[in-house]
């Protein structure tokens, strides 16, 4: 499951038995109709190292998502390795309709979220949405992630990773599974490849901008 979420959600009393007519857009549509796409490696990859962290490569990984949040990290523990999380939301999650009824923030490396009135089951909105933890493989890909805004769409790809600090013994275990919240349920993805598009309010795309490793 891609939604790495700590989830506050505060549901109003009686909202248990909301009518079919509450629950219309239960179905994975939105203004993102792909899901992610995570491939195990057969072989393992040389380990990375990047800001005194070994990277082990676990699995291929590509998303396209629409932006939930952005939050720029420059003061914990991980902030010179990874100095971006982008919340990211497809199908349901990517629909207008359901994210204006849903409060959403981030902190802490986590993406929390609150609804009185639930548009769609919890499962959709944990299944349907993630906070990826942004490991730049270039200058130039940690610029673009520092430039993306919230509704922008944007398409990642890269490599899932594990990450582990010698100098401490520090280690940062990636999420590859679907159905995992809390603590320990992000992704850690190793960023080669970006593509932004902005939305414009007509809810055409303006020309995308991006960065790939050579």
């Amino acid at each position: 499951m891609y939604a790495r979420i700590l989830m506050l959600c505060l549901l109003l009393a009686g909202t248990g038995g909301l009518a079919a007519r509450d629950l219309l857009m239960t179905s994975p549509e939105g203004l993102i109709q792909e899901l992610p796409r995570q491939e195990m490696l057969v072989e393992a990859m040389p380990v990375l190292e990047r800001a005194g962290f070994e990277l082990t490569p676990v699995a291929r990984f590509q998303i396209t998502g629409r932006v939930l949040g952005q939050q720029v990290y420059d003061a914990d523990t991980v902030a010179e390795l990874s100095p971006v999380d982008i919340a990211l939301g497809w199908g349901a999650m990517s629909d207008s309709r359901v994210l204006s009824q849903i409060e959403m923030s981030q902190g802490e490396r986590f993406f929390y979220w609150r609804t009185e009135r639930a548009p769609v089951p919890r499962s959709t909105i944990e299944q349907y949405s993630t906070n990826v933890h942004a490991i730049p493989a270039t200058p130039e890909i940690e610029r673009q992630l520092r430039m993306i805004r919230r509704d922008d769409v944007v398409r990642i790809s890269g490599l899932l990773v594990n990450a582990y600090r010698p100098a401490d013994g520090y280690r940062w275990k990636t999420s590859l599974v679907r159905d995992d919240t809390g603590d320990g349920a992000c992704e850690i993805v190793y960023v080669t490849g970006l593509q932004i598009e902005p939305r414009l309010p007509q809810g055409t795309y303006a020309q995308g901008r991006g960065a790939n490793v050579n």
